[in-house]
């Protein structure tokens, strides 16, 4: 296959080759190791006929194409350049040389920042015109109630739900007239479903009505236990707000006997030894002072922070009330769970009473209240 090499003899032996011969015979073989086939197919360049030609002429001028050819060297890479282009990488070279400027990070960030833009002018008026679109149903009648308002008192629980999720979250706390906000009614209306819609869309749970009451004291006064308890579980809010006669939660609680309501505050954090706001008096006091026996009952047993020796702004503890209001089995239940025994101290009404007592028998006599008096008659009112 290859051309057949100098240098044999006809017996099978070797002859001495001359200096041109073995210069001839190099660059031959310079030639020849080139047509080695290394077994990766290298295009057009390494087809056979290249190669036969190759060889072929290599005996007649050992100095020019197959060398040239095979290594690429000096003026024959440029063809191989161009037909190495012809391969698409995918990448438009020429258009990146022609216009440099298309890939200036600063012009591809402006673009970038020129869409954001347009994207959130889009989003506005597609809010304005969501606004505009529902702001007709939250517009307050003659008594300051708003169509949210008036689905709430009727109950009409799919109206109330849509008004919600159109409605912007300060569009939720519009007072009306005597400062009841949606969720207020919710409350006074029995509606813990309600409730809870309204709070996880944002509505405030501290607005106080004309009476000073929070939605939470609308609650514990009309004792919706539901909506109490989904007024504390789980956001928080200020337990401790009084409303305008001076009483919070517990205080009210306490007042109508909800023991659930007052048990759920107690567990959310409620201070169960604060002292409402006119005579400083707890919620134990107020249980003794109603005579609720099992009201006190769960005070002395399920809150361990309750403090006995808790006085009023008279200076009353809750034994000495007990004592005022003649309770034995409640005296005995506070002194069995550790309340000290103290006398109740004389009342200023009563020192004042006995006073005037005395002065009333020093001036008409130890029988004043009985005794008769000349120029007076009789009245026969029968």
């Amino acid at each position: 296959m290859y051309p057949s090499k100098g240098g044999a003899s006809s017996a099978g032996g070797f002859t001495h080759l001359s200096l041109s011969e073995g210069q001839n015979k190099q660059d031959k073989f310079s030639t020849d190791s080139g047509a080695i086939d290394s077994g990766f197919h290298s295009g057009q360049n390494f087809s056979s006929d290249n190669l036969f030609s190759s060889s072929s002429s290599a005996s007649v001028q050992p100095e020019e194409a197959p060398v040239q050819v095979l290594y690429q060297s000096g003026s024959q890479k440029q063809p191989l350049e161009e037909d190495s282009r012809t391969f698409d990488s995918g990448v438009d070279l020429d258009s990146s040389q022609q216009n440099p400027s298309s890939a200036d990070p600063m012009k591809v960030d402006d673009l970038c920042i020129s869409l954001r833009q347009m994207q959130m002018k889009s989003k506005e008026q597609q809010q304005a015109l969501h606004l505009m679109k529902w702001e007709k149903y939250f517009h307050q009648n003659d008594d300051g109630d708003t169509y949210l308002h008036l689905a709430v008192i009727h109950e009409a629980t799919e109206a109330v739900y849509n008004l919600i999720h159109a409605a912007p979250r300060p569009w939720l706390d519009i007072q009306n007239d005597i400062g009841q906000t949606p969720l207020h009614l919710s409350v006074l209306t029995g509606q813990p479903k309600i409730v809870r819609r309204l709070m996880v869309a944002g509505a405030k749970t501290g607005i106080r009505d004309v009476e000073g009451n929070t939605p939470l004291h609308l609650a514990c006064l009309h004792q919706r236990t539901d909506c109490a308890k989904e007024l504390l579980n789980p956001l928080s809010q200020d337990l401790e707000q009084w409303n305008y006669n001076g009483k919070r939660c517990v205080h009210i609680a306490a007042e109508t006997s909800n023991i659930e309501i007052l048990r759920s505050l107690v567990s959310a954090g409620a201070d169960i030894n604060s002292r409402e706001g006119k005579s400083g008096q707890t919620p134990l006091h107020i249980a003794i002072e109603y005579n609720n026996e099992q009201l006190v009952n769960f005070l002395l047993d399920e809150c361990p922070k309750l403090r006995l020796e808790q006085v009023t702004y008279a200076g009353l503890t809750a034994y000495q009330l007990a004592a005022i209001q003649h309770n034995q089995t409640l005296l005995t239940g506070l002194k069995s769970h550790g309340a000290e025994p103290l006398t109740p101290p004389e009342s200023d009404y009563e020192e004042e009473d006995s006073e005037e007592d005395e002065q009333m028998s020093s001036y008409y006599g130890s029988n004043a209240f009985g005794a008769t008096f000349p120029g007076l008659s009789t009245i026969n009112v029968a």
